[in-house]
């Protein structure tokens, strides 16, 4: 190979190994949102065993958002009213609201060790490319 075809190999692959490297930015960036998704709903899910073991009449915390709640009495601890979707709510007994963030904590869960499988065999792919730049620069230094 002459150093010209060396020089475009090399710059080929340099190209390659920024896009994979931009690609693991991304696949982290992903993975830090559904671990606070996956945190915020292990919270819901706490919040909702508490709700079961407060009685009816009881002031509770109502958040209102953003760090600011107001007091409230409960007047039933058994139902909710829960947002499926594109502003639609249905009522739920707790359990069924237990079981329906538990659904989505083994969904994120699942998304989670996929993006982390991702990140891996991107990394593994990184280096290899690495490995080829370098070779490259030696063929090319040599």
């Amino acid at each position: 190979m002459t150093d010209k075809t060396k020089e475009e190999e090399l710059q080929t692959k340099y190209y390659e190994f920024q896009v994979v490297n931009e690609q693991v930015k991304q696949l982290q960036q992903q993975l830090q949102m559904l671990e606070e998704q996956a945190t915020e709903l292990k919270i819901t899910l706490d919040g909702l065993k508490d709700l079961e073991k407060t009685k009816e009449k009881e002031t509770i915390l109502v958040p209102i958002g953003q760090g600011i709640f107001t007091k409230a009495e409960l007047k039933d601890s058994k139902n909710l009213i829960v947002n499926v979707g594109s502003n639609v709510m249905v009522s739920k007994d707790i359990t069924g609201a237990k079981s329906m963030i538990d659904e989505r904590i083994r969904a994120v869960e699942i998304y989670r060790e996929e993006t982390n499988r991702n990140i891996m065999e991107l990394v593994k792919k990184a280096r290899k490319i690495e490995s080829e730049l370098q070779n490259i620069l030696g063929e090319i230094k040599g």
